[in-house]
């Protein structure tokens, strides 16, 4: 009995003292500013496409009747395909750290930019890290007044559980974001969608994952984008490192950690996450086929 009051009373404890930190960094990250950024004023279904390679079998569909009455979230380099102005987008999202300052993308973010600048001629929200938001306006060089940035703090929540749908429903705080969609399907729902239709989040982080000679951790990197067969080649980091083999894995862990994270989330708003991709890993939402 003794055992167990210690055990809860140091459990009562190390909560309070995550959750100090937590408002802490808070209101350092924010300086005091906490007007939640997302606001509820768009309803129905809206379709968050991702960067895997499934998408390719997606893309035919998006401007058919299936997708009539849908909204989009894209993400990273869906600004330079051409169907991105075939759809208009209303919501955009980046988080990667190559779209924030130099990297070994930088022609094809540039180009990104670029076309950004001179193809939206629709109203569309870009989601950018509000830590980032002075850094990314000098990077990006975006001046295009159809688009609408829109920053979003970042800052992961630690402390008492009951307290964190609050802090996520009021802008404050999300899972963490390990992958960009876990960023867009916050925005679906803060933003007031009652269903997120989730395409090409295939997360197949490992299937080509091998280390080579030179003890360099290597996959294929491979993206619905691509054109040309993708090579075998080192794992890098956004500033050009290979990744460690533990550190990789230990991300990937994160990555559906929080997916399981969201999916909570999501049931607490009253909002249906649905998993239209068939090959994906994700297993923290309901699925439109499950392949036995």
């Amino acid at each position: 009995m003794v055992k167990k009051e210690i055990k809860s009373a140091f459990s009562f404890v190390k909560q309070t003292v995550k959750f100090v930190f937590f408002l802490a960094h808070l209101l350092f990250q924010t300086k005091g500013n906490l007007k939640n950024p997302l606001k509820k004023v768009y309803s129905g279904k809206v379709a968050m496409l991702a960067n895997g390679p499934s998408m390719k079998n997606v893309l035919p569909r998006l401007t058919t009747d299936e997708f009539k009455n849908t909204d989009f979230i894209v993400l990273n380099f869906f600004g330079s395909m051409d169907i991105f102005t075939q759809i208009r987008p209303k919501h955009f999202c980046m988080a990667d750290p190559m779209f924030f300052q130099e990297n070994h993308n930088h022609d094809r973010v540039m180009k990104l930019f670029d076309d950004l600048n001179k193809k939206v001629d629709w109203e569309m929200n870009l989601y950018i890290p509000a830590s980032l938001k002075r850094q990314f306006l000098a990077f990006s060089g975006l001046h295009n007044s159809h688009i609408h940035i829109v920053p979003l703090n970042l800052t992961v929540y630690t402390g008492y559980e009951e307290f964190r749908h609050y802090f996520y429903r009021h802008g404050l705080s999300m899972p963490s974001v390990v992958t960009v969609a876990l960023m867009a399907i916050y925005v679906g729902i803060n933003s007031g969608y009652s269903e997120i239709d989730l395409y090409g989040v295939d997360h197949t982080f490992f299937d080509s994952l091998t280390v080579n000679s030179k003890n360099q951790l290597c996959i294929c990197d491979t993206h619905f984008y691509d054109k040309n067969k993708v090579e075998l080649k080192p794992m890098l980091r956004w500033d050009s490192t290979v990744w460690r083999m533990s550190d990789y894995l230990e991300e990937k862990m994160a990555v559906f950690k929080n997916h399981d994270i969201m999916a909570a989330y999501a049931v607490s708003q009253g909002v249906r996450i649905v998993n239209c991709t068939e090959c994906s890993l994700i297993d923290s939402y309901e699925r439109k086929q499950i392949d036995l």
